[in-house]
């Protein structure tokens, strides 16, 4: 199973930036874990638009694309997943981070483009999703995800335990 977690484009950049550490921490983690094929975009440092991730979705082929983004570039994320969505309809679109997570329900009720929104920690809930997936299984038992059900209903199951020990990551 390919992979790819995305960090979208920024339009409010400035000199200074972070790197995404976040989708770094999953990507380590779904290594670890055996799912290899997994593929990083951080189109802040690369200075990529959607079009190009998109042109590079193309190309990479994933079977799921991982999207995190906080409050700040979420119309970015929001057009970007559209974009992904209209051109690869059964990709499984995966939004985290903190705009997602503190804005679960309205995201999920209003951006039909995103499937499935893990909130909070992701690395633990990330990757029991993708474990589920893998194994062609019912994903309502995995902890600390919101999607929608085959009746379009929100669902939001229990949360995810926070790691004890972020150093381990």
């Amino acid at each position: 199973m390919k992979i790819a977690l995305i960090f979208p484009p920024n339009i409010y950049q400035t000199k200074q930036s972070m790197p995404p550490l976040g989708i770094a921490w999953l990507a380590a983690v779904l290594r670890e874990n055996g799912f290899k094929d997994v593929v990083l975009i951080d189109s802040i440092a690369n200075r990529y638009s959607n079009e190009d991730i998109f042109e590079l979705l193309k190309k990479e082929k994933p079977d799921i694309a991982g999207i995190s983004f906080g409050t700040q570039i979420r119309f970015s994320a929001f057009d970007l997943a559209r974009l992904i969505k209209k051109n690869f309809p059964e990709l499984l679109i995966v939004a985290g981070g903190p705009h997602p997570t503190l804005t679960v329900q309205d995201t999920l009720k209003n951006i039909p483009e995103i499937d499935v929104i893990v909130r909070g920690e992701g690395e633990l809930a990330f990757l029991n999703l993708i474990k589920a997936i893998d194994k062609k299984e019912d994903i309502i038992n995995v902890r600390g995800i919101s999607f929608r059900n085959k009746n379009g209903e929100i669902v939001h199951n229990i949360n995810e335990t926070p790691i004890a020990d972020l150093d381990g990551l």
